[in-house]
């Protein structure tokens, strides 16, 4: 090769190194304030780094503990525009720094005709590949295929061993279904040596101690071997912002976050470190706000910082520091206060483990897929 041709791609090497570094530099600087923000509980926050976006409220299915599958007359359903996701990432671009953005709030996002555009959009505005959570039931190959090539970060997957219990507690989903479409989609990766992480989340919480989750977390990854690359999460169940619908606990027995029983008091961290918009704009306080119960602005309206600090939004959080989270509907009976979970725990805990995350995935080397 040229002498000048190396000198000239050892300079564009040493520029690309340089943003990188820039572009950490500047979300780590971020990811502190925010984090800090929460910390001295300052009810003017700086802007959050991790951003929830609907691209549908509709779902095609009618799990038993969601409170979809038994919607009250006021709650609307839809898929979100184009020009209003461009519009929300464009607002995201231009006032945050975005660490995390998922394609999901309320509904299964694949219902949404331009998911794979707005995947794009994403990647091409932030620089960075969202996570899609879906029941699966929609993730073809096809589907798949077109989500890898747009540049999807991640996807979080709700399954679980038991065949019949999946589908009692998911109709109509197909257990078969799910489960080869799932492993279809870790062929692609393997494919195409796509960085994409997989977390398949256990949804066979009757568990009543450690052990019988574990189990049950054992069965879950005994389906696809170790070859796999997935990541198997035993979620903490809780009750949704106190909208779990009875029907879980009545006909399968689930029990909530300690049972409900209120322990010690923390400021909800959602109202410092998260942005949720939902498919039509409105912004609400709470990734669990099915219901639009605490919306405090739209983006149509407003600008992002104009509604992360507007009125609406500080009186929240004044409330929720003074303990006065009675006076917010969805607080009221909502148990996430009440715990040292990622909601309500400790900010560096949560800051520990996104920077664990980062670090690891980067030196960790990618494992084959084998069918």
């Amino acid at each position: 090769m040229h002498a000048s041709r190396i000198g000239e791609n050892g300079i564009r090497m040493e520029r690309k190194k340089s943003n990188g570094l820039r572009r950490s530099f500047r979300l780590y600087r971020a990811l502190a304030r925010s984090y800090l923000g929460y910390l001295f509980k300052r009810t003017e926050a700086p802007m959050p780094c991790y951003f929830n976006v609907d691209p549908s409220s509709a779902c095609n299915l009618r799990c038993v503990f969601c409170p979809q599958s038994d919607p009250p007359g006021t709650m609307s359903f839809g898929t979100m525009e184009l020009d209003l996701f461009e519009q929300a990432v464009g607002q995201i671009e231009r006032h945050a720094v975005c660490a995390g953005i998922s394609l999901y709030l309320t509904g299964e996002p694949l219902l949404n005709r331009h998911i794979g555009r707005m995947v794009e959009i994403v990647t091409e505005r932030l620089g960075i590949g969202p996570q899609i959570a879906t029941n699966g039931m929609l993730l073809s190959r096809g589907m798949a295929a077109s989500l890898l090539d747009a540049g999807v970060g991640s996807f979080m997957i709700d399954f679980c061993a038991d065949r019949a219990h999946f589908e009692a507690m998911c109709p109509p989903a197909d257990w078969e279904r799910v489960h080869d479409n799932i492993q279809e989609l870790a062929v692609l990766i393997r494919e195409r040596g796509a960085p994409v992480d997989v977390k398949l989340k256990d949804l066979d919480w009757r568990g009543e101690t450690p052990e019988e989750r574990g189990r049950s977390l054992s069965a879950l990854r005994a389906l696809f071997g170790e070859e796999f690359p997935f990541r198997y999460i035993m979620y903490q169940l809780h009750n949704w912002s106190g909208d779990f619908s009875t029907k879980a606990g009545e006909q399968y027995g689930y029990r909530t976050t300690r049972g409900g029983k209120k322990t010690k008091y923390h400021p909800c961290s959602h109202l410092w470190l998260m942005m949720n918009i939902h498919y039509d704009g409105n912004v609400s306080i709470c990734c669990r706000d099915t219901m639009q119960g605490a919306v405090v602005g739209n983006i149509r309206e407003h600008t992002l910082p104009e509604i992360w600090n507007g009125p609406a939004m500080v009186k929240m959080r004044e409330l929720m520091v003074t303990g006065r989270y009675d006076r917010i509907p969805i607080c009221v009976h909502c148990d996430r206060i009440w715990t040292g979970s990622y909601s309500g725990g400790s900010p560096l805990r949560i800051a520990g483990v996104f920077l664990r995350r980062r670090f690891l995935n980067r030196r960790r080397p990618r494992r084959s897929v084998t069918r």
